[in-house]
């Protein structure tokens, strides 16, 4: 049997192979934690951008619930014309809101996490985090947050709002808190 042997190769040939391996794998290296760094980036960017928008419709949630009297039983339900996850309710959790127009189910498990996050801001607290949905992918996924409604300092109620989580592409997403017509 006849055996085919490599060339010898020369020292030269050995250092600037060991040094073209020991590049490759600091690029490889360098590439996977930059691809972390980005996905951290705008995790942390699109958190704080619904962050902003919870505010926002904080804000104008207190604004229709003073010129309501400020009295929620004045109030008709409101509604969020985007494709958010949008819950407003009173100290009392009675749910003052309606669903966005855009269809969508949520997990069962998600459920009680998102009750706790509202009662949890009926008591003050900021809290925020993210909704996994199910392996289908027919429920909810997305970020979310929960903040307290204050007027003059007082607890009103509660704000919820997430975002879905958009693998394809981004849609563009209208502010618009609108109070139903009176039937």
């Amino acid at each position: 049997m006849r055996r085919f042997a490599l060339p010898a190769l020369s020292l030269r040939a050995k250092l600037v192979l060991s040094y073209l391996g020991v590049a490759l794998a600091a690029i490889v290296v360098l590439t996977i934690v930059i691809t972390f760094a980005v996905q951290n980036y705008f995790y942390s960017t699109e958190r704080e951008l619904l962050h902003t928008r919870a505010e926002l419709v904080a804000q104008q949630v207190v604004e229709v619930y003073h010129e309501a009297g400020r009295n929620w039983d004045n109030l008709n339900p409101l509604r969020l014309n985007s494709p958010d996850l949008f819950v407003i309710v009173d100290t009392k959790r009675h749910v003052r809101s309606l669903p966005s127009p855009t269809y969508f189910k949520l997990n069962n498990a998600d459920i009680p996490l998102l009750q706790q996050a509202l009662g949890q801001s009926l008591q003050g607290r900021e809290v925020n985090g993210t909704l996994r949905g199910d392996a289908d992918g027919d429920t909810f996924a997305g970020q979310y947050i929960a903040l307290p409604l204050r007027d003059n300092g007082q607890i009103i109620g509660a704000c919820q709002l997430g975002a879905p989580d958009y693998r394809y592409g981004c849609l563009a997403r209208r502010i618009d808190l609108q109070p139903l017509p009176r039937s």
